[in-house]
């Protein structure tokens, strides 16, 4: 979660990106502890949550957030230009009097967003040293946020909470991590286990001996004599 504060009154617009398929720079919370664990992480979907207050009680604000290609989000000046963007929303802040406050809430889905799968490509994997860098893929999609006054020209102030929640999917085990690689070789060769003794085809079967029943018949008259008297 970042803040950005605009006090002193400006006539440009506020924004930030965030690409869909790299961090650029932008680890979320644990992802470093993370990646002690895998090698490799993919973006899936990104929420964004935006708050703006306008702070200022004459100019009126335009808010918005949008999808596009990182080449053409570095390029926009004003959030107006994106209306006609398939997904984007817009939204006016109202004067510091009245109704000075609005939120924006989206989840971007990458593969909704790049039209194809994207487990199946190792374009889309980001390595810890990637994930630190700049995005460098500019054709890619990017999450585009701003913040602008509604009159062309105009002087604005206000304060800006962006909220980014990354849905990632890790894979491949750092080896090194887990200290698989100090391993102790052993020095004495395990003994090897004894053959069992092959069983001989020629074994002849042998009849068990027939079940005594004497004692259950004299068990028997002893009863029934018994009984008799």
């Amino acid at each position: 979660m970042s803040n950005d504060e605009r006090t002193g009154g400006q006539t440009t617009q506020a924004a930030r990106v965030a690409p869909l398929c790299e961090f650029n720079t932008q680890l979320p919370r644990y992802a470093s502890e993370l990646y002690q664990i895998y090698r490799h992480a993919r973006i899936m979907a990104i929420d964004v949550h935006m708050e703006v207050v306008n702070t200022s009680s004459t100019e009126p604000l335009i808010a918005a957030v949008g999808c596009l290609p990182l080449v053409n989000c570095n390029a926009i000046t004003n959030p107006q230009t994106i209306v006609s963007v398939p997904g984007s929303v817009i939204k006016q802040v109202g004067l510091a009097t009245g109704m000075s406050k609005v939120t924006i809430n989206k989840r971007f889905v990458t593969e909704a967003m790049l039209g194809e799968l994207t487990i199946g490509s190792n374009t889309y994997l980001q390595t810890y040293s990637e994930a630190l860098s700049a995005a460098i893929w500019t054709e890619l999609p990017c999450i585009y946020m701003g913040v602008i006054a509604a009159k062309n020209g105009a002087t604005w102030t206000g304060i800006i909470d962006y909220k980014l929640r990354f849905h990632i999917r890790w894979s491949e085990y750092s080896i090194p991590s887990l200290g698989f690689t100090n391993i102790p070789l052993m020095k004495v060769k395990p003994k090897q286990l004894e053959e069992e003794p092959e069983m001989e085809e020629d074994v002849e079967w042998v009849q068990p001996p027939p079940l005594n029943l004497s004692k259950r018949k004299a068990n028997g008259s002893l009863n029934s004599s018994r009984t008799g008297r």
